[in-house]
């Protein structure tokens, strides 16, 4: 069917990006930086434009004050601003047409309140005006070897054929970690979180028919 095949091309789409942004990775050794230097240490082919709006300069790579100033072509960003930016920080990323993004922040409905339900019913709105997919919130995103995506640091960068969907971001990379150990490899690995747009069963099918897994 016509709308499957749409569906595993998005997806795929978000696990081959060409560019991707980091947005919100802080200037010092903090939780947030492990996401670029996961892209680092797993040689990720194309450009890479982290976003902080108070550093000219993040790692020897060019920083920007927002997605929108970045110069060229945007596939996939990870978004690590603190929640009450998350908003503004979706937005921008709609603005510049980014196909997908990856909300590692938290504080939306999985704290139960209507505050956390509305703010995420909002970002899911302007993601879908725009066209753009949404992984998370409350996550780590992918880990894809074949194209440079990892979620942590020293994952191995030689690809498997199996493939990962989890809930949690902290079990995905335990288990990614345990089973280098035991010669296991991964075609693809994905922590979900809230699953506010793409769901479990969106991947599930995706992997099902991905040639790599």
């Amino acid at each position: 069917m016509a709308q499957d095949q749409n569906l595993f091309d998005e997806i795929d789409e978000l696990f081959h990006p060409r560019s991707v942004a980091v947005v919100g990775v802080p200037r010092g050794m903090k939780a947030g930086k492990l996401f670029l230097l996961a892209l680092l240490d797993q040689k990720f082919p194309g450009p890479i434009y982290p976003v902080q709006p108070h550093a000219e300069e993040i790692d020897g790579f060019k920083a920007y004050p927002n997605v929108s100033s970045i110069p060229g072509p945007v596939d996939l960003a990870i978004v690590l601003v603190p929640h009450h930016l998350a908003l503004s920080a979706v937005r921008d990323c709609a603005e510049k047409k980014v196909k997908g993004v990856i909300l590692f922040t938290a504080g939306f409905s999985e704290l139960g309140t209507e505050e956390g339900r509305a703010l995420e019913g909002e970002i899911v709105r302007i993601a879908k005006a725009a066209g753009m997919r949404l992984i998370g919130p409350n996550c780590m995103g992918f880990y894809a070897p074949r194209s440079g995506l990892a979620f942590f640091p020293e994952l191995p960068r030689e690809p498997g054929n199996v493939g990962l969907i989890s809930h949690s971001g902290s079990l995905a990379n335990i288990f990614c970690h345990v089973a280098a150990k035991k010669g296991l490899r991964f075609s693809k690995a994905v922590s979900l979180g809230n699953e506010c747009d793409l769901k479990s069963a969106d991947f599930l099918f995706y992997l099902g028919d991905d040639p790599e897994t």
